[in-house]
């Protein structure tokens, strides 16, 4: 799996980055829709669809959003998508 390149845009918090941060109304939908409205909505950011089996990069990135899902082949986001 490729990762983007992480940024923190000068930050030490999320708070700091820009655009929208977390889409707490994603959780339960498709994998793939919900990247294509966190990328619409916070052109800022690259999303990684993922399992919690997958190694996460421990940085604070501005431009990241992880999106887990249940499993690969279903796809279906289990927790609050969130830049960081």
């Amino acid at each position: 799996m490729e990762f983007p390149r992480c940024d923190s845009l000068g930050c030490s918090d999320v708070i700091c980055c820009p655009g929208k941060q977390s889409w707490p109304e994603l959780v339960g939908m498709r994998a793939q829709d919900a990247k294509a409205i966190i990328e619409c909505e916070n052109p800022n950011v690259k999303v990684v669809i993922a399992t919690r089996e997958v190694y996460r990069i421990p940085d604070l990135c501005c431009n990241i959003v992880w999106i887990y899902v249940d499993d690969v082949d279903n796809g279906v986001v289990t927790s609050v998508p969130a830049v960081g």
